[in-house]
């Protein structure tokens, strides 16, 4: 029987997920505007759109994508904040994803490998430096096709 990744994780990771993924983005956010910034991007994944097997990680991820639409409400376009998802990139993140999961992502991949850091780098370059101020509040998928929508 599969094991269910919300029943390995005890409280304090829970609130140790819940602080890195949602909590410390969400400070970042209003420290960055307090600073003055025009413009936020924010990490989230691939997991927080799929039903992610370790449910924490989906949730705190699914969590960030919301708050990045909400915030982009709030600022009423006097800071432009959107986000990217990655699907899993090559980083020793990686090494935590079972093989058999990471292989099995493989293959709906069109590329048929994982992203490299660069590229999603470059996503998020373009959304802070580049893009138009009509993109906001939005969320662009990297997954090479593995999560259409």
């Amino acid at each position: 029987m599969y094991s269910l990744a919300y029943d390995a994780y005890p409280p304090e990771k829970v609130n140790a997920m819940l602080k890195l993924n949602l909590e410390a983005p969400i400070k970042r956010i209003e420290a960055c505007v307090k600073a003055g910034a025009l413009c936020v991007v924010n990490n989230t994944s691939i997991a927080g759109q799929i039903g992610h097997p370790d449910v924490w990680y989906g949730v705190t991820k699914a969590g960030l994508i919301n708050a990045t639409k909400s915030f982009s409400k709030i600022f009423d376009g006097k800071v432009i904040i959107n986000a990217v998802a990655p699907s899993p990139v090559e980083t020793d993140m990686l090494d935590m994803i079972p093989l058999a999961r990471r292989e099995a992502f493989l293959q709906t991949v069109v590329a048929k490998r994982f992203a490299h850091a660069d590229e999603v780098a470059k996503a998020i370059f373009w959304l802070a430096t580049e893009s138009s101020e009509y993109i906001n509040g939005t969320m662009i998928d990297i997954n090479n096709g593995s999560f259409p929508r």
